[in-house]
C-alpha cells in the first residue's frame, strides 16, 4: 500500500514538470531531420531555413505554455506566496526568440542576406535556449516545491529538471558560439547547420525527456 503511495506521488511529480512539451519535442524533432539532410547536402539553405522556423515555433509555443503556467501558478497560491515578478521574469525571451528566428528564418527562405540571416538565427536560437534556461528553472523550482510528493519524488523531479536544464546551457552556448564563427566567415554554412541541429537536439530532449519518463511509469 505504501509503495502504490510513493509511486502515485512520484507520477505527480512528472506530471507537474511534463506539461507543454509535445510541441517543443516535435518541432526540435523536425529540425534534426531537416538539418541532417542538410548536412547531406540535401538542399542546405531550404531546409536549414525550415529548420529555423520550426524551432522559432517551438519557442514560441513553448513560452505560451511557460506563460500559462505561470498564471495556473499564481491562480493557485494565496497569500502572496508567490509574486508575479518572482514568476515572470524572463518569460519574454521565449517569444523574443521564437518570433526572430521565425522572421530570420522566413527572409532567408526567400533569399534575402541568406548567409547572413542563417548565422545570425543561430545566434538568436542558442541565445533564447540559454537565457530561457534560467526561466524554466525558476519554473521547475516552484512547481516541485509546490507539489504534494514525497522527499524521494522530490529528488528524482530535481534531478530530471537540473539534468535538461545544465543540457540546455551547454547547447545554447555552443549554438551561440558557432553562430558567430559562422558569421566572420569560418565554414559558414557548416557551422550554421550544426548550431542550429544543437538547439533542435536540445528542443526534442527538453521536449520529451520529461514525458518520456512520465509515461514510462505509468505504464510499468
Amino acid at each position: 500500500m505504501a509503495a502504490t503511495s510513493e509511486l502515485v506521488q512520484e507520477q505527480h511529480a512528472y506530471e507537474v514538470l511534463s506539461g507543454g512539451t509535445m510541441l517543443e519535442a516535435i518541432g526540435g524533432i523536425a529540425a534534426i531531420a531537416l538539418t541532417i539532410l542538410s548536412l547531406a547536402g540535401l538542399m542546405p539553405v531550404l531546409l536549414t531555413s525550415i529548420a529555423v522556423i520550426a524551432i522559432g515555433a517551438a519557442l514560441f509555443m513553448e513560452g505560451t505554455s511557460i506563460a500559462a503556467e505561470y498564471r495556473d501558478l499564481l491562480a493557485s497560491t494565496s497569500n502572496n506566496q508567490l509574486s508575479a515578478e518572482e514568476l515572470g521574469s524572463g518569460i519574454s525571451i521565449e517569444f523574443v526568440a521564437g518570433i526572430g528566428a521565425i522572421a530570420l528564418g522566413i527572409l532567408s527562405l526567400v533569399g534575402v542576406a541568406t548567409f547572413t540571416l542563417l548565422p545570425i538565427s543561430a545566434i538568436v536560437l542558442g541565445a533564447g535556449v540559454l537565457l530561457s534556461s534560467g526561466t524554466k528553472s525558476r519554473l521547475n523550482s516552484t512547481k516541485i516545491r509546490m507539489a504534494d510528493v514525497s522527499n524521494t519524488a522530490n529528488a528524482i523531479a530535481r534531478d530530471i529538471a537540473s539534468t535538461s536544464i545544465a543540457g540546455e546551457l551547454f547547447i545554447g552556448v555552443g549554438a551561440m558560439t558557432l553562430g558567430i564563427l559562422a558569421l566572420i566567415g569560418l565554414s559558414p554554412m557548416m557551422l550554421t547547420i550544426i548550431g542550429i541541429l544543437g538547439v533542435g537536439t536540445s528542443s526534442a530532449m527538453s521536449g520529451s525527456a520529461l514525458s518520456g519518463r512520465f509515461w514510462g511509469l505509468t505504464h510499468e
